[in-house]
């Protein structure tokens, strides 16, 4: 009784610490809770790692691969946008409130010509400069920016 007790309860821990099912883990459950939790919509992944250091409440890994596949997974489900950047991981951008995001940009971008958002930036090509994007939107990094657009 006591080995199927411990296999039992090894199996559901190993379920809860799972990341490679198309289930959410309780780690996905917690990460998105703390996203939530926090007040800005951008984070850059080593951003991210500094406030799960940080976090006495939240028990999640503290390594950069194993976050990296929770948010991975967060934005499999359509919850966050989670621009991965493979050169340099800590660079990764995790929108936490991508509607924030969507209104915020894109709203403006493409808002018609008659709505007071509208900024004409565009080139006749549908082109906008990188320059343009960062003065338009100098609370977010234009890099992160183009890969989110």
């Amino acid at each position: 009784e006591l080995w199927l007790f411990t296999t039992t309860l090894s199996s559901a821990c190993q379920s809860i610490r799972s990341t490679n099912t198309r289930e959410m883990s309780l780690y996905c459950h917690m990460l998105y809770a703390l996203l939530e939790e926090k007040k800005e919509n951008v984070y850059t992944l080593d951003q991210l790692m500094a406030i799960l250091r940080r976090s006495e409440e939240y028990c999640l890994p503290q390594d950069v691969e194993e976050i990296s596949e929770l948010l991975s997974s967060l934005h499999t489900t359509g919850l966050i946008v989670f621009l991965k950047n493979n050169h340099t991981p800590g660079n990764s951008w995790v929108v936490a409130r991508k509607g924030v995001l969507l209104t915020e940009v894109n709203g403006v971008l493409f808002a018609p010509d008659n709505f007071k958002e509208h900024c004409d930036i565009a080139s006749n090509t549908g082109i906008i400069s990188l320059y343009s994007l960062s003065q338009l939107f100098p609370q977010y990094s234009s890099d992160m920016l183009v890969v989110f657009l």
